[in-house]
């Protein structure tokens, strides 16, 4: 279903009809629930739009129906349960008999079920990484539009709880992306996974949505998304995506990452500071590395993580916000947030945040209370900035070749240390990090 794959019919039937006899039923990585969930909308999308499969594909795809109504991923719930649902949704709509009535009404039951325990009330899906998110606002779209077209007999309420669930997605979707047109780097995220914001956009407009509003609209704005946790701020062309929020919900942390108060900025199109970013799913140092505090834009104290991942998709404790607060004074907007995240290594250690934005300048200051043997802020840069060092404490940062923000550290020792980033499965780019050492419990940099 990938673009221009109407030149390719020929070799995509070559490879249906692999799948099947290269994967005997139940056999091989690719007869989990969660593959098989995503491969039946995929052939069965094809099918509506080419009518090409073949006897051999239909009685493969019966049968991975059979498997999936029996194979449900309640042990795993989150995106998984969703796509199985949705999965099920198609296979009832494709065939018709009593067993194909069956799996739509055990598919609307598990879709029905998802959005009342996983969209929370502004929008967001509760996993809280906008890779996710897009995923389901998508899979929500082709539900609605799979529902508008074939009109199963089974109860209609469940059409209008997806309908009524797209436009407060659409916000929370383009308010968690950058101008550059892709998502920002908060918990598990990576952009060659899902459409981009743009093309998911055009598809709920399609289906008759209006666009969401863009995401300037004055010169100075806030928005707090207070049931996921997450602020962005707006000044000028600038973009600043601050994350006040928890890991995610407690029973389901597979995609949460250690980034508690961490921060990514944008001018425009161009992105600046960044989070390391989601390169890898896999038991690796790299998964380890990139779910750490380490690799944010927040504070590490005693080398270690504000919350304890482990084993590429589990956490232990983790960190909770505490003493939120917004105070804006005529465009000289405060923002202050701390989180209890090292309570575990003594019982008085905290790390405590503050943005002050005002008219050219952003101010982020940490403060770490209690004993430590070491507390480190780390600013990460986007590989395509260009970093010159002026002075110890001065730098300045050149985006797209010709506009200069300038960082001073007022409080703190910096470095420079050699980075990597990603925004996509697969890749890194070389980059650097400036890491502040905080004195006495405290840093301050100034971004002017």
């Amino acid at each position: 279903n990938s673009h221009a794959c109407e030149l390719r019919l020929d070799w995509h039937l070559d490879l249906l009809e692999r799948w099947v006899h290269e994967n005997p039923p139940g056999e091989k990585v690719g007869w989990e629930a969660y593959p098989t969930s995503l491969r039946v909308v995929n052939w069965i999308k094809w099918s509506f739009r080419f009518n090409k499969l073949t006897k051999l594909c239909v009685r493969s795809l019966y049968n991975q129906g059979l498997f999936l109504e029996k194979n449900i991923e309640h042990h795993i719930l989150g995106n998984h349960f969703f796509a199985n649902g949705k999965a099920l949704i198609f296979l009832g709509v494709f065939f018709d008999n009593s067993i194909a009535d069956k799996w739509i009404r055990k598919g609307m039951q598990i879709i029905s079920e998802g959005l009342r325990s996983q969209i929370l009330p502004d929008g967001a899906h509760f996993e809280l990484s906008p890779m996710y998110h897009s995923l389901i606002l998508e899979d929500i779209l082709d539900l609605i539009n799979i529902l508008r077209l074939y009109s199963p007999r089974e109860d209609e309420t469940l059409l209008t709880e997806l309908e009524n669930a797209v436009p407060k997605m659409l916000s929370w979707m383009m308010h968690m992306s950058f101008d550059d047109g892709y998502s920002s780097n908060f918990n598990d995220s990576a952009n060659n996974i899902t459409s981009n914001p743009q093309d998911i956009i055009n598809y709920a407009v399609a289906l008759g949505y209006n666009a969401p509003c863009k995401s300037i609209i004055n010169k100075f704005d806030y928005h707090h998304l207070e049931s996921s946790g997450y602020i962005v701020v707006y000044r000028n062309d600038f973009k600043i995506i601050l994350d006040v929020a928890k890991l995610g919900p407690d029973n389901l942390l597979a995609h949460g990452h250690a980034d508690t108060l961490s921060f990514e900025i944008a001018k425009g199109t161009n992105r600046i500071f960044v989070n390391s970013g989601t390169s890898c799913y896999g038991l690796s140092k790299r998964r380890d590395f990139e779910r750490s505090t380490k690799a944010h834009n927040t504070v590490e104290i005693n080398d270690v993580s504000s919350s304890e991942t482990w084993s590429s998709f589990r956490v232990a404790k983790r960190a909770y916000p505490y003493d939120l607060s917004i105070k804006n004074y005529n465009e000289n907007l405060v923002i202050n947030c701390s989180h209890n995240g090292y309570k575990r290594l003594s019982n008085n250690l905290s790390h405590s945040r503050s943005w002050n934005f005002n008219q050219n300048k952003i101010a982020i200051k940490d403060t770490v209370s209690g004993d430590y043997k070491s507390a480190v802020s780390r600013f990460i840069l986007h590989s395509d900035v260009v970093l010159n060092r002026i002075t110890d404490d001065k730098f300045n940062i050149i985006v797209a070749d010709s506009f200069v923000l300038e960082l001073n550290i007022c409080i703190g020792n910096a470095k420079i240390i050699e980075w990597e980033h990603t925004n996509e499965f697969g890749c890194l780019y070389e980059t650097v990090c400036i890491e502040v050492s905080l004195v006495g419990g405290k840093s301050l940099i100034e971004l002017t």
